[in-house]
């Protein structure tokens, strides 16, 4: 059946997959995706575009990234039970920034697949109209990147 729809009609198959791992994933689209179709095509069912990618969307910027973030919000954790301290603090700033390798190509673009922190912005983000969300999201990456830069 996909066959027929992709030799009879503009129905594309993309494949998207890591320079530095074995997952791949198939997506299907009409006609030529766009990098912001493909980013936005979700790896993950409840993953959502963030940081640049998602100021990018309603037209905050003009600037087109090269790479394009999606984020999946890992399940809830139990709160810490010990107090912040100055070596923790030391102990956690101190190393090498991680850097998320679940990265995918696209053309001369790369999507990279988040696992952040659950902040239920995901359902927060599901009640709202279409047109809020593409409000309210580029916002809330904004602040999410002034906040921890």
């Amino acid at each position: 059946m996909i066959d027929s729809l992709l030799n009879e009609f503009q129905l594309r198959k993309v494949k998207l997959k890591g320079p530095t791992h074995q997952t791949q994933f198939f997506r299907y689209f009409w006609g030529e995706p766009s990098i912001l179709a493909v980013a936005s095509s979700s790896l993950r069912s409840t993953a959502y575009l963030c940081h640049s990618s998602a100021v990018l969307v309603p037209g905050l910027t003009d600037h087109e990234p090269t790479i394009y973030y999606a984020n999946y919000e890992q399940s809830v954790k139990p709160r810490p039970t010990g107090e912040l301290t100055q070596a923790s603090l030391d102990r956690a700033f101190g190393g090498k920034q991680r850097e998320s390798t679940f990265a995918f190509h696209f053309v001369e673009y790369r999507v990279v697949l988040l696992s952040g922190k659950n902040t239920n912005l995901r359902n927060a983000l599901r009640s709202l109209r279409y047109g809020t969300l593409l409000t309210v999201l580029p916002f809330i990456s904004l602040m999410r990147l002034v906040a921890f830069s």
